[in-house]
């Protein structure tokens, strides 16, 4: 079903770039503009992982350089052309160049930022935080934030993206500050809590934990990081994390073997068995 409404896609989107009846011209987007091609998860990962089946080509079509060249030369025609910008970036795409692909529905959305160049933007997006293009995923996060400011999806996928390019505190507080927008949605905010949880721990880990593994003597005092900005800013430690997302949801089994893990380290306390026995029913 996939590939048969990619298809049906690009035959729209050629009737709209060449149609000079502005009915048919606007029936074609409305039209493109309903159909399921690009999905985009809340989520970027639960478990930090990335995904392993992202689709990266956009078109079904085959011979994409000849595709490429066509939308090319029909776009140095017709500059300031939105939908030729986008039939250029599924070109690139399925030429595998990610970077010039986002460049291109940059400029689209720059012109008009249609539903069907926003949800691509997001495909992009996610396609540059797979092949560790980090400056150029934050670039496309940014841009839809802009967009979309309320959009929690691309925020969250930010945060991510600051966290695997190594900028801790950054994602950090993007994720903290993301919190008090999920109110009565207590699964997602568990994760959440998860994601802010595993970057504290990876700022300030505990003794014990790294490389060698040397399990500590002693018990020591949890480490804690300020996080958040102005008056919502408070200090939390991975622990504190990894025990909100479980009173968030008890049944989150990532969570109860976090803190068995964590437990385990600074304390090795009979909590800690407790908590991996809960993780162990519930993954």
């Amino acid at each position: 079903l996939r590939p048969l409404l990619l298809l049906i896609a690009m035959r729209l989107l050629r009737l709209a770039a060449t149609s000079s009846r502005p009915v048919a011209r606007s029936l074609a987007v409305a039209t493109i503009g309903m159909l399921p091609i690009w999905s985009s998860s809340r989520r970027w990962s639960h478990d930090n992982a990335l995904p392993p089946n992202l689709p990266v080509s956009m078109s079904a079509e085959p011979n994409p350089m000849a595709l490429l060249d066509d939308a090319q030369s029909r776009l140095a025609a017709r500059p300031r052309d939105p939908l030729l910008h986008f039939e250029v970036a599924q070109a690139q795409m399925a030429l595998g160049r990610v970077a010039s692909a986002a460049a291109s529905l940059r400029k689209s959305l720059d012109l008009e930022p249609s539903p069907m160049v926003l949800s691509a933007y997001h495909a992009v997006g996610d396609a540059l935080m797979q092949s560790s293009q980090f400056a150029d995923a934050e670039a496309c996060w940014r841009r839809l934030i802009e967009i979309e400011p309320g959009d929690l999806a691309v925020r969250e996928r930010l945060a991510a993206t600051l966290r695997l390019s190594g900028r801790l505190q950054e994602a950090a507080d993007m994720w903290h500050g993301i919190m008090p927008e999920l109110h009565g949605a207590p699964e997602d905010q568990a994760w959440l809590y998860l994601d802010l949880g595993a970057t504290i721990d990876q700022l300030l880990p505990a003794a014990g934990t790294g490389a060698e593994w040397i399990l500590s003597q002693t018990q020591e005092e949890p480490r804690t990081l300020l996080v958040g900005e102005g008056s919502n800013a408070e200090e939390l430690s991975a622990e504190d994390c990894y025990r909100r997302a479980i009173e968030l949801d008890p049944r989150n089994g990532e969570a109860h073997k976090r803190l068995a893990d964590l437990l385990v380290v600074i304390a090795g306390t009979a909590e800690a068995r407790v908590e991996f026995e809960r993780a162990a029913r519930l993954l």
